[in-house]
């Protein structure tokens, strides 16, 4: 509680033009509150001055109080250290991401190759590239597979994390942490994604809008992108069962093998190319916000 501000002598004296002339010059008394804690707008609202009431609305005083965008340590490095951090875990995700993927289309070259063998060989011969199938398949999983998998979820997880650090917590859905964590999560992280990278794109939108900058950042190409890649996984999730169906029932036909393994390399490759650029598409826009809200004094 502190003295009356003279935009609220203002609005006592139902002094339009001196309301105007105040909130054109500075909007920094809208939250303040009198002797009695009342606010401007909860002034205007007392007094039964709509058109008051309307004007304090038309430039913010329905917002609630600015929120502390960095309200720890960790939050107080400048934009261009910020910058580098994302940049960093951008970088780190990029080339995971390249290893996995191209590590998987090498296995399942090397086993599409195996299968395919199969109908040139014995009844003995065929035994032991199944056995020499299985042992590509335990090795590849152990010594790249999980350790990619790995790799990746904690790379993705510090990416999303320092992309939600830069909306502040007043006006972000929740926490970093939070958004980050259920973004690795198998399964949910299909419904989860949806809601992480457009919803931080809305978030952004609406840090802008508090700020009175009229910047926008559009949604359309990044919910596309999520539902891409939820196709993505879907489509690779069949192939795999039909892959595995065609191996339980010892079907050999070469077209089918053929066209299930080029099919999945095809859609690993395709997934990793259409990946890299929508993730330093992401990065970019963030360092747009960044630069935006920097030059705002926030």
């Amino acid at each position: 509680m502190s003295a009356p501000t003279p935009l609220h002598i203002a609005i006592q004296n139902g002094n339009i033009d001196i309301i105007k002339s105040l909130l054109a010059d500075d909007s920094g008394f809208l939250h303040t509150r009198n002797a009695e804690g009342q606010t401007p707008l909860e002034l205007a609202t007392a007094l039964n001055n709509e058109e008051i009431v309307h004007l304090l609305l038309e430039h913010g005083a329905g917002h609630p109080p600015q929120p502390t965008i960095y309200p720890t340590a960790g939050y107080c490095l400048d934009p261009e250290q910020r910058k580098k951090r994302i940049t960093f875990w951008t970088i780190a995700c990029t080339i995971v991401l390249v290893v996995m993927t191209f590590s998987a289309v090498i296995y399942t070259s090397i086993d599409l190759l195996i299968n395919l063998q199969k109908n040139t060989l014995s009844h003995p011969e065929i035994h032991r590239a199944e056995s020499a199938s299985l042992v590509l398949a335990i090795l590849y999983l152990f010594s790249i597979g999980l350790p990619c998998m790995v790799a990746y979820l904690w790379t993705y997880y510090f990416f999303v994390l320092r992309l939600w650090e830069e909306v502040p917590p007043g006006i972000a859905r929740n926490t970093p942490g939070t958004m980050a964590g259920l973004s690795i999560i198998p399964v949910f992280s299909w419904f989860w994604m949806f809601i992480a990278l457009p919803g931080l794109y809305t978030d952004m939108n609406k840090t802008m809008e508090y700020y009175g900058n009229r910047t926008r950042f559009g949604t359309i190409l990044i919910i596309a992108a999520c539902a891409c890649w939820l196709m993505s996984d879907l489509i690779s999730m069949m192939l795999s069962f039909l892959a595995a169906i065609l191996g339980a029932i010892g079907a050999n036909d070469a077209g089918v093998l053929l066209f299930v393994g080029v099919s999945d390399i095809f859609l690993l490759v395709v997934w990793c190319v259409f990946t890299l650029p929508m993730y330093w598409l992401i990065r970019n826009k963030v360092f747009q916000f960044i630069d935006i809200k920097a030059g705002l004094g926030a």
